[in-house]
């Protein structure tokens, strides 16, 4: 009896397994085979999984409408809704914050259609997810500012709203592209501002009049300006450069007479 029980078992085990092992049963399930959920797509049109989409961001739900989009796009690659599926994809990409995402999904799109009239946006929308990042929940919630951040996602950013201003300049998004631009210089401003007077706080004079002169050489019409010449004054007379210093506090003279670094 005892050489038997291992058959005995294959043969009780063979129909739970069998219609898997030879492809069969119902092909709209998915997930846990023990566990079994329906997968509503299966069956559905191209036209009905975009508008399943649709209504899925209609209501918020971005993330399962991604999953409904990329789904569309692998189905049917070359229907005319699969473009414009591509731009729904990167638009849910950033209603739910991955920037990563919105860049990759952006440089696809692009990549594959460089003459696109939809271009200008999908230029915009990449921008937008390069200026939104490191804005996480702690930046939110407790306000830190966006200058101590690290400066580089701010430069790409500058980056891509100058592509998106020369070569769509009369585009609906160049506008906002420009203001965001002045908004995205005054940023990188203020770092360099923060690192300049942390140089100085820990009496690196040298590093911080690098960093002082570098904001009037590259950001010499922000608001960082006035604090920068400050800096630069103090860090000259630290380290004993009298004609430099003298220099500066002319040109404090001609733009800021009320200054602080000229009552001493």
């Amino acid at each position: 009896m005892k050489s038997i029980k291992p058959l005995l078992l294959l043969l009780v085990l063979l129909p739970l397994g069998g219609c898997s092992m030879l492809g069969g049963g119902p092909k709209n399930y998915s997930g846990d085979p023990l566990n079994p959920t329906v997968d509503e797509t299966a069956d559905m049109s191209v036209e009905e999984l975009y508008q399943s989409a649709q209504r899925l961001m209609r209501s918020g739900d971005y993330a399962t409408a991604v999953d409904r989009l990329e789904r569309l796009q692998a189905n049917f690659p070359f229907s005319t809704y699969a473009k414009q599926a591509q731009l729904d994809t990167l638009y849910a990409y950033y209603q739910l914050e991955e920037s990563a995402a919105v860049m990759a999904a952006a440089d696809r799109y692009l990549r594959a259609n460089p003459r696109s009239p939809q271009a200008a946006y999908v230029h915009y929308m990449r921008a937008m997810a390069n200026l939104n990042r490191g804005r996480d929940l702690l930046s939110r919630v407790f306000g830190i500012d966006r200058s101590y951040r690290d400066p580089e996602p701010l430069r790409q950013a500058f980056y891509d709203f100058q592509e998106l201003v020369e070569r769509y300049p009369d585009s609906e998004y160049a506008e906002d592209g420009r203001k965001r631009m002045l908004e995205i210089r005054e940023d990188l401003a203020r770092h360099e501002l923060h690192v300049a007077r942390h140089y100085f706080e820990n009496q690196a004079y040298i590093a911080a009049a690098k960093r002082a002169q570098g904001i009037m050489e590259d950001y010499a019409s922000s608001s960082a300006t006035y604090e920068a010449l400050g800096i630069l004054a103090r860090a000259y007379a630290a380290l004993e450069l009298e004609e430099l210093r003298e220099d500066v506090l002319r040109i404090i003279r001609l733009n800021y007479p009320q200054h602080p670094a000229l009552e001493g």
